[in-house]
């Protein structure tokens, strides 16, 4: 593999995941919140347009319905933070108890 086929591969992954450092950034530093759905969503996306690109054969599909499972889960972190009453102490150690249960 030629030199700058790997640096222009490099770069492009680096951009992409910017994006990803940048949110945990703000998540976790300026609103103060343990957001975890950043970490959740991102793979789940992949996984959603992985799926479609291959059942439905349209990337296009894939992308777009990655972007609404990405909102779902957004969305549901925010219901349960706003609506339901679930703190940052109390959200963390639900969690982890029922992880451990």
């Amino acid at each position: 593999m030629p030199a700058t086929t790997f640096i222009d591969s490099a770069l492009l992954q680096s951009l992409l995941y910017c994006y990803l450092a940048l949110s945990v950034y703000l998540s976790l530093r300026i609103l103060d919140f343990p957001d975890l759905t950043i970490e959740g969503s991102f793979p789940l996306g992949a996984a959603i347009a992985a799926s479609c690109s291959i059942h439905f054969g349209s990337p296009m599909l894939g992308a777009v319905l990655a972007i609404l499972g990405g909102y779902a889960a957004g969305a549901l972190t925010a219901v349960l933070y706003e609506y339901v009453g679930l703190g940052k102490l109390e959200w963390h150690c639900r969690c982890n108890g029922a992880l451990l249960v």
